[in-house]
């Protein structure tokens, strides 16, 4: 969800499996109604996600990427698929259907 409104909250969750999670992204400015009902029939996890921002302190970024510039950590290898940006359909629908799929590089 990243829209950030009860209505779009709701209609996510509608969606989901029993014991599925919603991760949501959207910011909420203002009180939004959510139907809890369906949270505790189907046994959801909410997952507020967020973007860091310049103002994070991330001390545990900072040392991954330090451990990327040295060479200690090997990242390269999770990309497993490259696609041009005008082939974005058809690099979501790799990772989609194929089980194989670990990282997909989209290149402008």
């Amino acid at each position: 969800e990243a829209v950030g409104s009860g209505m779009v909250v709701n209609q996510a969750a509608s969606m989901l499996k029993k014991g599925g999670i919603l991760g949501m992204f959207g910011w909420v400015t203002r009180p939004a109604e959510i139907d809890l009902s369906q949270w505790h029939t189907k046994y959801l996890k909410p997952r507020v996600l967020k973007i860091p921002s310049y103002r994070d302190k991330m001390p545990w970024a900072e040392r991954g990427f330090r451990l990327i510039q040295q060479g200690i950590l090997e990242v390269k290898s999770l990309i497993t698929h490259e696609y041009p940006l005008d082939e974005l359909q058809e690099a979501f629908r790799k990772y989609d259907t194929d089980p194989n799929v670990i990282k997909i590089a989209i290149k402008p």
